[in-house]
């Protein structure tokens, strides 16, 4: 800050902002990194919540935020306050740094790791399944019948291992005929099969011995928010609106 600025002040600049682009080129990055592994696991989990690194999106967020915001807070305090607030905001500042990464590290520890396999049938299926290729019939019908009379899809833990191993075949072969003749992922078909199970549910005289909500967990869901999300999507409807207009057609035809 003397006037003439020293030579050296000019090389701390630069490396300042040279380290500012950076964090915020990783942050972009990292969050992309996040995005594409979601996307990922729906090839693999039809459960995601214990899957997700979502959690990882906010800290990276407050990563690439803070050096911004910390290089415009010291330009105003020492053009404006002359450099007079700086014992009030830097050693809190870090501290609360600190403690994110901490929280990041601990974190990160106690997640369980995510199967490689998942890794694996997106690399392996990724290219594949964008080339036009012939309805495996025999697959689909293999598929079908198994949904139908062991119906899987009502296990919270069912995952792409799990449905192999019932298809006897392998998890990426699985992965890449689901992709190529259901055009679904695998957290898509399970999920749309667990619909149907709820609208089925929905039609029986003993429907009303469980809230909607506990129908949805019978059907295979473990969460409120993603039966909700998930039945939204199939059906372009709330649980509770699609349930009124059942009642309103059978009212209509009584």
């Amino acid at each position: 800050y003397e006037n003439p600025i020293p030579s050296i002040s000019y090389v701390y600049l630069i490396e300042q902002w040279i380290g500012v682009i950076s964090i915020i080129t990783y942050s972009i990055i990292s969050l992309r990194l996040l995005f594409n592994h979601q996307v990922l696991l729906k090839q693999y989990y039809a459960k995601l919540d214990k899957h997700s690194f979502d959690w990882l999106k906010i800290p990276i967020l407050i990563y690439a935020s803070f050096f911004i915001l910390w290089n415009i807070i010291t330009e105003i305090d020492r053009f404006v306050f002359d450099r007079s607030l700086r014992e009030y905001y830097f050693l809190p500042t870090f501290v609360v740094l600190s403690i994110l990464c901490t929280w990041i590290a601990f974190k990160g520890y106690l997640r369980k790791q995510e199967s490689s396999l998942a890794l694996k049938v997106l690399v392996d299926t990724s290219e594949k399944v964008k080339k036009p290729i012939k309805k495996d019939t025999q697959f689909i019908e293999k598929l079908e019948q198994l949904m139908q009379n062991e119906k899987p899809y009502l296990s919270t833990d069912i995952n792409l291992t799990k449905l192999s191993e019932l298809l006897q075949m392998k998890p990426k072969i699985v992965s890449l005929k689901i992709n190529q003749n259901c055009s679904k992922n695998f957290y898509d078909l399970i999920n749309s099969y667990r619909v149907a199970e709820f609208k089925e549910r929905l039609k029986s005289s003993d429907k009303d011995k469980l809230s909607l909500l506990g129908l949805a967990y019978e059907c295979g869901f473990n969460s409120k928010s993603t039966f909700n999300h998930v039945f939204k999507k199939t059906t372009q409807l709330t649980p509770s609106q699609y349930l009124k207009g059942i009642e309103n057609t059978s009212e209509k035809k009584q």
